[in-house]
């Protein structure tokens, strides 16, 4: 297999897609469940939660560089429902901390109704 350009969205089954062509073709950004109580000290999401893995596992992601997420967590409204809060991130990958994290825009951070 050749290598993944710094463009490429990798997908199950292998296939390699450019981010920017799944971007202009409108494909969903993948969501993956991440806690957002465990930040690091420059307040990115840490993706080494049982949860995020299981979620990568499932939709055939492969972690790499600059690649667009959408992160979401469980969460209730004011009157109790279920929720969850949702936004984008951009992965990196933390050498000093050895595990991956991921930069969002905190004043972007969504709250939206559980479908049932």
């Amino acid at each position: 297999m050749a290598p993944l350009s710094d463009d490429a969205l990798v997908v199950r089954g292998g296939q390699n897609l450019p981010e920017s062509f799944a971007k202009a073709c409108n494909m969903v950004v993948p969501r993956v469940y991440a806690d957002f109580q465990n930040l690091d000290e420059s307040n990115r999401l840490r993706l080494n939660c049982d949860g995020t893995f299981g979620d990568l596992e499932r939709r055939g992601i492969a972690l790499r560089e600059g690649l667009t997420l959408s992160f979401y967590t469980d969460d209730a409204d004011d009157e109790g429902r279920p929720t969850e809060l949702t936004v984008e991130g951009k992965v990196h990958y933390d050498p000093d901390a050895k595990c991956w994290v991921a930069s969002v825009d905190w004043n972007a951070l969504r709250q939206v109704p559980v479908s049932e």
